[in-house]
């Protein structure tokens, strides 16, 4: 047999003997699918939650072949907390699933409501989280009764609050957090009082921003120019901005001059 024919014959054994691998691979068991999962992306909820999770889908001991990523993907996607899954099936040097994980950021608790940043309701009530037997979705809540430790700000109003009006909450508080230097400043509490009137509390003083109007940013436009010189206040009680004019009213406790 000629040098080529040789070549050729050994090329074509080669050839065989991996599609054979392949196939024994695509074709074996994977034992619990726990096992060769790796999650990324996780922030709120643990990695024993979302592996718990992932321990009830019916894929044990199945062939590698059998395995759907979009079935992994859309089962997870069901999770409280989790906005979106992406799964990608790992073949070779050994077998795995990468599974990365977009979560929903949690941003305001509004009539029990947990709201993310899009001004979305990620879970409407305590009692259905319950249901869902989320760790992370009871630790939100949990948090939340110490408004000093929580990170979700909390929104109280007496007029109902659609989507549209919570995102431009989420505007106003974003506009006003940028121009509070420290942290322990930071908004905590967002009200609309029965008169409408919409008040930022601070840990130390509260923003008085007038009549709430979705269109109207005049008031916390006026913020900008003065959050600096709120340091110089030892005991600042309140910020006012409501005025129509360009004024802004600082109040002070005790016997502190305004």
């Amino acid at each position: 047999m000629n040098p080529n024919a040789l070549k050729k014959l050994a090329v074509f054994i080669a050839l065989i003997i991996a599609i054979v691998l392949l196939l024994r691979l695509l074709f074996a068991p994977i034992g619990k699918l726990v096992d060769h999962a790796n999650i990324y992306g996780l922030s709120l909820v643990s990695q024993e939650e979302l592996v718990a999770s992932l321990a009830k889908i019916n894929y044990d001991h199945k062939k590698f072949i059998e395995i759907n990523a979009q079935e992994i993907s859309s089962y997870l996607e069901k999770r409280p907390l989790i906005k979106k899954v992406k799964v990608r099936a790992v073949l070779l040097p050994y077998k795995k699933y990468n599974i990365y994980v977009e979560e929903f950021t949690p941003w305001a608790i509004y009539k029990e409501m947990i709201i993310d940043i899009e001004a979305n309701v990620i879970v409407s009530s305590p009692q259905i989280a319950l249901t869902m037997a989320s760790t992370a979705l009871k630790d939100l809540y949990e948090i939340n009764k110490d408004l000093d430790k929580s990170f979700l700000i909390n929104i109280i109003s007496s007029v109902d609050l659609d989507r549209n009006k919570l995102k431009v909450l989420k505007a106003y508080t974003e506009a006003l957090n940028l121009n509070l230097e420290a942290s322990q400043n930071a908004i905590k509490l967002i009200e609309i009082n029965q008169d409408q009137n919409l008040i930022f509390h601070t840990k130390k003083f509260r923003i008085f921003a007038g009549v709430f109007d979705s269109k109207d940013k005049d008031a916390v436009a006026k913020f900008q120019p003065i959050a600096r010189k709120l340091a110089e206040f030892d005991k600042l009680d309140y910020v006012d901005l409501s005025l129509k004019n360009k004024e802004v009213i600082v109040g002070l406790l005790e016997n502190e001059q305004s």
